[in-house]
């Protein structure tokens, strides 16, 4: 296996961190739109068993109120202890905040939605990975996929503007996701014999696409798989990157996805635990 060229190449999972909330906001929260009884919801995602793939111990949990709203993210996203991510959803008409769970006036991310919860766009401010902020635009297909990304990056050393580009199989799972800073190209294969729920796109990227992988850590990306993921590779310029290989799956019969393997690593692979219980829709 080449040794990666270019050093920051990193398992993805990440933080964000840090706009200003002013205090007049906290007013205008509200909760999340209700989510339909007896949904099950992913509550736990997590690396098993031995390191072998040098991707690190990935991983975050989802907390849920009793009528099965988001309103806490936390995990390991990164190989660093400093990447540890505790954080508080709120919500607000078309708005919904990410924000520190130690510092309700630390808002690590904010986005934006439309018509149907459609995410337009986002900022955040990223703390660490050299720190940066970031404002982005989500252009969609007919179909309503995701067709691409339009981002303004900003740190103390570069400014650089970045398109992500979607691209799909016939079932809308994610075929590769292209950037054009440093034209890094993320491919994604399935097993289409396994339906499943709850696969994960980002294994590894750039520290400055943690905002996509924060956003898939809570669910609120606007792109899922729909099939168990067999193969996740990065390339640039035709230079590979990285390469991983899955199986042994475990799926539910009604294709939630429990647990899968690193190809030929049979001690080192991901588990996920779902919550099934019956909501509360009276709760708020």
């Amino acid at each position: 296996m080449h040794k990666q060229p270019i050093a920051f190449i990193r398992l993805t999972g990440a933080c964000i961190a840090g706009i200003l909330l002013l205090s007049g906001c906290l007013r205008r929260w509200e909760p999340a739109p209700d989510i339909p009884a007896n949904t099950c919801r992913l509550q736990r995602y997590f690396f098993t068993g031995d390191d072998v793939s040098g991707l690190g111990n990935t991983g975050y949990t989802r907390t849920y109120n009793s009528s099965g709203k988001l309103i806490r993210l936390s995990g390991l996203p990164g190989h660093s202890s400093n990447d540890t991510i505790d954080l508080r959803i709120a919500y607000g008409g078309n708005k919904t905040w990410l924000i520190s769970q130690a510092n309700t006036m630390d808002t690590l991310m904010k986005l934006t939605t439309g018509a149907g919860g459609r995410l337009l766009s986002y900022t955040a401010d990223i703390h660490f990975s050299g720190g940066f902020t970031e404002r982005a635009q989500y252009q969609y297909n007919s179909n309503g996929t995701v067709k691409q990304i339009f981002r303004q990056v900003q740190s103390s050393s570069v400014s650089y503007q970045d398109t992500i580009r979607f691209g799909y199989d016939s079932y809308q799972n994610v075929l590769y996701r292209q950037t054009s800073r440093y034209d890094i190209r993320y491919g994604y294969a399935y097993d289409y014999s396994k339906p499943a729920t709850g696969s994960y796109y980002t294994y590894f990227t750039f520290p400055e696409l943690i905002t996509q992988t924060i956003l898939e850590m809570a669910g609120l990306a606007p792109y899922q798989p729909h099939h168990a993921i067999s193969s996740a590779t990065a390339a640039t310029s035709g230079y590979p990157l990285m390469n991983l290989s899955f199986g042994n799956f475990h799926i539910d019969s009604s294709h939630k996805l429990l647990s899968y393997n690193l190809e030929g690593h049979a001690t080192s692979g991901y588990a996920l635990q779902w919550n099934c219980q019956q909501t509360s829709p009276a709760s708020k």
